[in-house]
């Protein structure tokens, strides 16, 4: 996770330059999640890993009590930037999804969130575990526990190896341009993503890389491992952006 905490630190404030509309994204997601979350009576939402807020904003601004932690305090504060332009009030903490019980939290929650393909940062089945256990202890008998990732399974049978992600104009002024796009390698189970952010404009081109790994984890292992942390009724959530599995803690 020290990885990982260093990548996000260091590229916090260009990450709403992953998505090609972030604010459009916010509204999406907030839109999915509601969809999910306000049929089954939840109000009270921990988002374990919240990166730049995408989804702790989207929450807030549909009137929800959202909590939210993340380990990159670079990350914590483009987010407290996020609902200052919102005008919405999220509880954030600086914590790691494994030992949810050090953070001062405000739990237990009707539904905990792990989206983002946030998880597949943990690169072992005893870190998984301890996650999702901690996440499970942070949510009311009874209530939702929810985790994002990538679909592994298409991407270890395909193996790709670029992936072109965004096109951004004028940013990160008039007149120039930033270019997202990845090289992808693979150790199976790992993957290891270079991240380059292309900068052009009348001068040329500028360009940096940024490495990141993750683990492959397949649904089914990631669906075992619910269960063992003590999740019941694990399934798949139909999304069209993410592999996205769901669990209710039992009672």
């Amino acid at each position: 996770m020290s990885e990982s905490k260093a990548f996000y630190d260091t590229v916090a404030n260009r990450h709403r330059l992953f998505y090609r509309d972030w604010p459009a994204f916010v509204k999406q997601e907030g839109s999915w999640l509601d969809d999910l979350l306000r049929p089954r009576g939840a109000r009270s939402v921990l988002d374990c890993t919240c990166g730049i807020g995408t989804q702790a904003l989207a929450l807030a601004l549909l009137g929800y009590e959202v909590s939210a932690s993340d380990l990159s305090d670079e990350n914590l504060a483009l987010a407290q930037r996020g609902a200052d332009e919102y005008g919405v009030a999220v509880a954030w903490h600086r914590g790691d999804v494994r030992a949810l019980d050090q953070v001062s939290l405000a739990g237990p929650f009707d539904a905990v969130l792990s989206l983002g393909n946030s998880l597949s940062h943990l690169l072992t089945e005893t870190d998984v575990q301890t996650a999702l256990r901690q996440m499970v202890d942070q949510t009311q008998p009874g209530g939702l526990v929810l985790v994002g990732q990538r679909d592994w399974e298409a991407i270890a049978a395909e193996r790709p190896r670029f992936q072109f992600r965004h096109e951004h104009l004028d940013t990160p002024a008039p007149g120039q341009r930033t270019v997202l796009w990845d090289l992808w390698s693979y150790d199976d189970p790992l993957v290891t993503f270079e991240v380059f952010f292309s900068q052009g404009g009348p001068e040329g081109w500028e360009t940096e890389v940024f490495p990141l790994r993750y683990r492959m984890w397949r649904r089914r292992e990631v669906m075992e491992m619910m269960e063992e942390a003590g999740l019941s009724g694990v399934r798949e959530v139909p999304c069209d952006w993410e592999v996205r599995l769901a669990g209710n803690r039992l009672r």
